[in-house]
């Protein structure tokens, strides 16, 4: 709980920026992350078979420094997985099947070169990661260079850089051997592309999940792997199981360095080396043939997926080349230039390949490999939508101020614009063709708006997604909704009109029961939530109600036009829900967000009524809850300040005996109850108070103050003493409508000076003061002068803009400023309207617009 809201703790503990009020939390819904910056090595999936078509998904992981896999699916272009698994660089991925991988890191080197390897399986169905090697802490080993799994998904092969290879059980994730000292390390290593037939007894044990009754008996089929050394001599082994027997061996032929890659498919096995060239063997007709590539050492050979694909990969450390092996002919080069080198490279499909850049950008090419493809096509709605955000900035200012308001116009209108037309600017077509996108109920009710400027600046803030103008306009425009009413009621009595006030206008300024509804947005797919408040259930036969000053959209011409014309005082008196301006939400388009009742998200800008018992549902929910004595005194202390004495004795005597506190709870509950029947000790309890806060006991002071009903005194101290936010829960929850203005209106002041700058929140609570001078002043200040210029006109529009001399400059300096602004945007004939109307400034700024023009 935040100090100084209910259950928080004492009034003058704390020190808070904020508006007193529960934490609140964001709710994750979904993530859009690019790939990383410090990607270091990708690796497609498994390619696409007749087996796995069904639930095929091109799926590539990249592995990052910061020891984080993400996980691509090519065909959306989107993330769909990210695991953060390890804790050093991750220098390789390989995939186990289409649904999990392995992954390996290791630590920078010691003194000695040796590091610490981690080597773990991801299911990327599940999320849940398996560590399968990893070297203890404060011991260290060669780095790992790689993985090799067998074609039959049996065994996969670990090799290090100064230690012989390791064999591995692929399905039970355990070691079979380990070899020898005396075993040559290996340069590279290949499993032969061929596949023996599985016994069927042991295609059984592996659907099974390899249970613990057949892994003891597990059947193996043998397999063919090849592997390089120092030497270049190409070695070929047989394994099953455990066993390794080898077969035959090649020695290098002349002018052959290390071997760095090789790649076999079918009867072709080629090998790279790290002086640049490419040996391309054809095990069939035993023929080789060495092609240099004069592009410097190869890191890696890869051939591409498909029956009969010859093309094989070659990556360099500037690029990468795409050989025929059939015609051993280069059919295509790509260079990365030295800023934005190539990382890593694999196949994507039987002609396009993937590059990860150290750029951090995850780059597709065509079979030609001279340009990227994207998949920005598969993304596209099938439905065009509105996003002012894909225009320019100034078309979309111009477009949104279109919206929001034309008083320079005769009619409000959204189809002025002509595209067709060679007079018409760039500007002018951009706003025309995204005003085409705005749903239709959209453009059918903004030329209706029955509440005028200020509901248009609300919806159109909703369509832009500025949070800013919307918490600002669903302030705005139920304090000039309530000002307006006010006002009127008093026009009302001044009259003569002396007829009770009905209960349906009572109920819209007063707390009630909110209902809460779901609005379709105007991007697909989407909806927005809105609380509303429910209606009584004797007006408009229980449905929901807005509250609109009138049932017809405002007039056309609505400067300076004075209250009586606008709204006309009836001659009798109002009896039902249209007389008070109260509109049945079915009215209204659905999605059209209505200006109902504050919720309570505003927290101190709402209405004091409805904070008032927003509190004391929330001190009955804690009172309920209480378990242990200091939550019951926080209660008591709570129930004090919110001045329910009854229920802070009952609490103060519920102390047990043993408890060190009990004597002087007994001794508050005594105080407290005995206060209402004596007016005397008023002053002797008001005097001590002093001295509790001169000797630095503000909590205890202001407790005795609230006890007396000096509340608005134990405000004032709270922000003599610097707590400001406490003040104003203190003076939202326990004073009345008229005094609290002081105390949250110097709070609001507070806000707006230079120490705090939070001018923001100091607008809002000038709002819920109705003091509409101070409002258009911060709106200056902050130089929003198309809010400012827009509230003017909604003051207007209700007949509640005040008409001191103050003001009247105020609306010159906010027409000029506002006027230079639709200049910028290319609006010279909304500039000159508002240069009309702005007085001495206006005039001269129209003269100076009209040369510009000339």
């Amino acid at each position: 709980f935040a100090p100084g809201s209910l259950g928080g703790g004492s009034v003058g503990g704390g020190s808070h920026t904020g508006c007193a009020g529960p934490p609140l939390h964001f709710l994750l819904t979904g993530l859009t992350q690019s790939v990383l910056l410090n990607s270091t090595c990708m690796r497609m999936c498994p390619p696409l078979t007749s087996k796995n078509f069904a639930n095929y998904e091109p799926l590539c992981a990249v592995g990052s420094s910061s020891g984080i896999v993400q996980v691509f699916n090519l065909s959306t272009g989107q993330l769909v997985r990210q695991y953060a698994v390890h804790t050093f660089p991750v220098k390789g991925v390989e995939w186990a099947s289409q649904t999990s991988f392995f992954s390996w890191a290791f630590s920078s080197p010691n003194n000695t070169g040796l590091v610490r390897n981690e080597l773990l399986t991801v299911d990327t169905v599940t999320g849940r990661s398996r560590i399968i090697r990893a070297t203890l802490a404060g011991e260290g080993e060669s780095p790992m260079e790689g993985v090799k799994i067998s074609s039959m998904k049996q065994y996969f092969i670990v090799f290090l850089k100064d230690k012989p290879i390791e064999i591995w059980d692929a399905q039970t994730l355990t070691l079979l051997r380990q070899m020898k000292e005396r075993f040559p390390l290996a340069t590279a290593v290949e499993w032969s592309p061929a596949k023996s037939r599985r016994p069927q007894s042991d295609k059984a044990s592996l659907t099974e999940g390899a249970s613990s009754e057949n892994k003891g008996t597990q059947a193996y089929v043998r397999e063919h792997l090849v592997m390089t050394d120092l030497d270049s001599c190409l070695r070929h082994f047989m394994i099953e199981g455990s066993n390794l027997k080898e077969g035959s061996k090649i020695p290098a032929e002349s002018g052959m360095s290390i071997v760095s890659s090789m790649s076999w498919k079918g009867e072709r096995l080629v090998l790279g080396d790290v002086d640049g060239n490419m040996h391309i063997w054809d095990l069939k007709g035993k023929i080789s043939k060495t092609v240099p590539t004069h592009r410097g050492p190869i890191k890696k050979l890869r051939f591409g997926p498909g029956k009969g694909n010859q093309l094989v990969f070659v990556q360099f450390a500037d690029g990468a080349d795409l050989w025929d092996t059939g015609t051993i002919e280069c059919l295509h080069q790509v260079r990365a230039s030295r800023d934005n080198t190539t990382l890593d490279t694999d196949w994507v499909t039987s002609d396009k390949t993937a590059f990860i850049m150290s750029g951090g950008s995850l780059c597709l090419m065509d079979p030609k490999m001279k340009r990227n493809t994207s998949p920005i096509s598969a993304l596209e709605y099938d439905v065009p939508f509105f996003s002012p955000h894909t225009m320019s900035a100034k078309s979309s200012l111009a477009l949104r101020t279109c919206l929001q308001h034309q008083t320079w116009n005769q009619h409000y209108t959204l189809d002025s614009l002509d595209p067709d037309d060679e007079s018409t600017g760039l500007v002018d077509k951009l706003m025309e063709a995204s005003t085409v996108n705005l749903p239709s109920d959209m453009k059918e009710f903004l030329p209706k708006a029955s509440l005028g400027t200020a509901q248009r600046c609300l919806v159109t803030a909703r369509l832009f997604g500025d949070e800013w103008e919307v918490y600002f306009w669903e302030v705005a425009l139920f304090y000039l909704m309530k000002a307006r009413l006010r006002k009127k009621l008093i026009q009302q009595r001044v009259a003569g009109d002396t007829s009770p006030v009905p209960q349906e206008a009572v109920d819209l300024i007063s707390p009630d029961s909110l209902a809460t509804t779901r609005i379709p947005s105007a991007r697909p797919g989407q909806n927005v939530e809105f609380t509303f408040r429910k209606a009584p259930s004797t007006v408009a036969s229980d449905i929901n109600l807005v509250l609109a000053t009138s049932s017809k959209p405002f007039p056309e011409e609505r400067m300076n036009v004075s209250v009586d014309e606008q709204y006309p005082v009836s001659a009798a008196p109002p009896t039902t829900a249209q007389d008070y301006g109260i509109v049945a939400l079915k009215d209204l388009p659905e999605h059209i967000p209505s200006p109902l009742l504050l919720d309570l998200h505003h927290d101190l800008a709402c209405e004091t009524s409805l904070y008032q018992s927003y509190e004391l549902k929330r001190l009955a929910v804690h009172d309920a809850k209480r378990s242990t004595y200091e939550q019951t005194k926080l209660c008591a202390i709570n129930h004090i300040l919110l001045g329910q004495t009854d229920h802070a004795v009952q609490m103060l005597l519920e102390t047990d005996p043993d408890n060190d506190n009990y004597l002087a709870d007994c001794l508050r509950a005594c105080l407290t109850a005995s206060i209402r029947s004596s007016g005397v000790s008023q002053s002797t309890i008001k005097l001590v108070a002093t001295n509790f806060i001169a000797n630095n006991r503000l909590d205890e002071g202001v407790r005795l103050l609230c006890l007396i009903g000096k509340g608005l005194d134990s405000c004032r101290y709270l922000q003599t003493y610097a707590h400001w936010n406490q003040s104003a829960w203190l003076a939202k929850v326990s004073l009345s409508e008229e005094d609290h203005l002081e105390v949250i209106g110097r709070f609001a002041d507070h806000l707006a000076s230079a120490s705090v700058n939070n001018k923001f929140q100091a607008t809002l609570l000038h709002l819920s003061l109705e003091n509409f001078i101070r409002v258009v002043d911060l709106l200056l200040s902050m130089q929003h002068y198309d809010m400012a210029a827009c509230f003017v006109e909604s003051c207007q529009e209700f007949g509640v803009l005040p008409t001191s001399k103050e003001m009247a400059l105020l609306v010159e300096t906010v027409f000029s400023e506002y006027a230079k602004y639709l200049h910028s945007l290319s609006m010279n004939e909304a500039a000159l309207h508002y240069c009309s109307v702005a007085g001495a400034k206006g005039q001269q700024l129209a003269s100076w617009i009209s040369q510009q023009q000339g």
